[in-house]
């Protein structure tokens, strides 16, 4: 149990500390730089493991690769629909994607696939992620 409360405490606080919403862009930057969005605070959840009798838990950070500003400001309009899909695919997945890089990586690309055709459905062919980016990724046997 206080392992448990120790992990937790250590989201809560990356979570405070890294709660920045663009890194990598800012006010002056050369015309080529190419901003980077973070959809946090970290996502925490359960995972499919196959076994009733523990629980495995997943602490994801995600940070998304836009090519304009104004792709900022459609991310951050859509960050609650687009953190609910990242959630429900998540927890949806099972041990062995979960801990594999090959695994990691058919998640990363399905995501970014998913949260595009999410902006391209509320904002038409002009919204696009270029890429997604897990920037930690944690697994938790519970």
């Amino acid at each position: 149990m206080m392992v448990w409360q120790g992990w937790m405490l250590r989201v809560l606080v990356l979570g405070v500390l890294g709660s920045s919403s663009v890194f990598g862009h800012a006010e002056g930057e050369a015309a080529g730089s190419v901003p980077y969005v973070d959809i946090g605070p970290s996502f925490v959840t359960n995972f499919d493991t196959g076994d009733t009798s523990s629980s495995h838990y997943v602490k994801v950070d995600v940070a998304l690769r836009v090519d304009t500003a104004d792709m900022i400001d459609i991310v951050k309009y859509h960050k609650d629909a687009l953190r609910n899909y990242l959630l429900l695919l998540l927890s949806a997945q099972d041990e062995a994607t979960m801990s594999s890089v090959q695994g990691r990586e058919n998640l990363r690309k399905k995501a970014l696939h998913g949260l595009n055709a999410i902006l391209q459905h509320e904002e038409g062919d002009k919204a696009h992620i270029r890429d997604i980016y897990f920037t930690n990724f944690v697994l938790q046997q519970g």
